[in-house]
Order: C-alpha cells, then structure tokens, then sequence
C-alpha cells in the first residue's frame, strides 16, 4: 500500500497535479505538498500595513502561525520595510513563504511615480525576481483592472464582467486549472458579518475545499475592518484548519477518516489524553481542563450513542 502512495503521488507529482511550494534559494524548512489526494493545506497571512507598521508584532505571527498548525504564510507587507519584513520571515519560519509580487510593485509605483496606474510592466517583473531571489516559495498574482483599463488592456471589461458574475469561487475555475492544485482566498459565505469573518469563512472554506480546492488561505475577524492581531491569527488559523478537515472528510481522505475514527474509539474507551491528541487546538483544551469537572463532561462521562454503543458491545446498559 506504501509502494502504491509513493508511486500514484509521483505521477501527480510529475503531471503538475501536486506541487511543493520550495525555493532553492531558501534555507531547508517543514515541505508540504499540495494538490490531489493529499490532505488540504492552511495558509496564514502576515504583513506590516502603510497606516499600521508595527513590525514587531508583525515579526512575531509566524511562530503564532506554526504553532497554531498552518502549512504555509504568505508576507502580504504594504507599509515600512518590506524587504526587511519578508526577508526575516524566510529566515525564521519554518514553513513555506507566499508573497503577491504586485502589491510592492504598486506602492513602488505611488512612490515613484505618483499613482498605481503608473506602473509598469517592468516595475512588476522586477519585483517578482527580486522576491524569488531572496527565496519565496510561491507567489499569488492578482489581476489590477483599473492599471488593465487605464493601460489599454481590451481583456480588462470582459475580466470585470467575469469577476461580477462569478467572483473568486467559480466552480468552472478549478477545471480551468487542468487539474493542478487550486488555492483559495476570501471564501466569506456571506457578507453580511463583519467581525465574524473566520465563521463566515470557515464555511465557505469547507464548501470550497469539498467542491475540489486544494490549499485554503484563511480570513482573519478583522477582515475588512483592521490587520489581524496575534490572537486573532491563532484563532482564525484553528477555524480554517478545521475546515479544511472537515472538507477532507467530504472527499473521503483515508487519513482524515482515520482520525475521527480513533477519536471515536478513545471516546468510547474514555481515554481523555486520547481524545485531546486528536484535538484540533488541544492547548485550549489542556487549559480548561480543571475548569470542566476533570473533562468529565463529553469526555469522561458516556452520552447517549456511547450507551447505546456499550449495550451492542457488551450487552450491559
């Protein structure tokens, strides 16, 4: 069965169906691959702001983001010094770095030339081959309308029309990939709670993640309304995580439905350490144990299916 693994995810590894984010310019970290028949990737956002520049915050979300279990981060820096910021991420963190290339690019172009809409195509593939060399794993390239149609691009009406009509969720998307792995962003199922944007997000997500997405990036409660705080990241991270679990088991992944099988034993079996090794954020767990009677309650003490479920086994009520 190993032999199968191994041989069934090289041929998707060589046909582009999984990838691992990975530059050779970088240090060694924790790989992760991505893409069919693997279980779905978490990746965390960090970043310094141009009206929030705290950089020693900002420096201390990764370990926030490793610790919480994400798989990758992305340095979404806008304010102070963004070379200084997403060099120090590739050197400290210990999983893969993302960056959107154009983001520097644009604010170069306000700097320099006085507006987004004045940079140039130049500006763009500099940056991006400044940020590889110093060693990002993976780059999200995201499509400027208003630099397409205050540059002549014909293609920018009929991006817009699409992008209103479909948005980021596209179901047609994926198939657009050709089966390569599809990340995933901004999966807010509603609109309408600001503030409770990790819900919201981790129900998309999930939905996404089962319609055939391979890599979810989460969305913190402050979306759209400030930069995330450290708790903020650790909690949004745990709900994304938990969506993506969630949609594993939609899609029949062996090691997810492993996973709540056992947990279903060791609850059967009242083995509390157990269960919390299984726990998505056992910490939090750990650290309401003397607050819940020993964990007595749906951990120690039988419900209703595991009575039923002593009866059937060992014909005692």
């Amino acid at each position: 069965m190993r032999l199968f693994w191994l041989t069934r995810n090289t041929v998707f590894l060589a046909s582009g169906k999984i990838v691992i984010p990975h530059n050779v310019n970088r240090k060694e970290f924790n790989y992760c691959g991505i893409g069919q028949g693997l279980r779905i990737k978490v990746n965390a956002l960090i970043g310094t702001a141009s009206n929030r520049d705290d950089v020693s915050t900002e420096k201390r979300k990764p370990a926030f983001v490793e610790e919480a279990g994400c798989d990758a981060l992305m340095d979404l820096s806008t304010g102070g010094n963004v070379d200084g910021m997403r060099r120090f991420s590739l050197e400290k963190a210990n999983i893969a770095i993302g960056s959107v290339p154009i983001y520097q690019a644009a604010i170069g172009a306000i700097e320099n030339r006085g507006s987004i809409v004045a940079m140039t195509a130049e500006d763009m593939f500099e940056t991006i081959e400044k940020q590889a060399a110093d060693g990002v794993d993976f780059m999200t390239f995201i499509v400027l309308t208003i630099w397409m149609l205050s540059n002549g691009c014909r293609e920018a009406e009929g991006l817009l029309m699409w992008s209103a009509s479909c948005g980021n969720n596209d179901p047609d998307a994926e198939r657009l990939c050709n089966g390569a792995p599809y990340f995933i962003l901004g999966t807010l199922a509603t609109d309408v709670a600001p503030g409770y944007n990790r819900i919201t997000s981790a129900i998309g997500g999930a939905l996404a993640c089962a319609a055939g997405a391979d890599f979810l990036c989460y969305v913190t409660s402050a979306e759209r309304l400030g930069l995330p705080t450290e708790e903020d990241v650790k909690e949004r991270v745990t709900a994304a995580r938990i969506a993506a679990h969630a949609a594993d088991l939609a899609r029949a992944n062996k090691e997810a439905w492993e996973k709540d099988r056992q947990m279903a034993r060791a609850r059967v079996a009242l083995d509390i350490d157990r269960q919390i090794s299984f726990f998505v954020d056992p910490e939090k767990t750990k650290a309401a144990r003397p607050l819940v009677c020993g964990m007595r309650t749906g951990l120690r003490r039988p419900g209703c299916g595991q009575v039923l479920w002593n009866c059937f086994v060992t014909g005692r009520s």
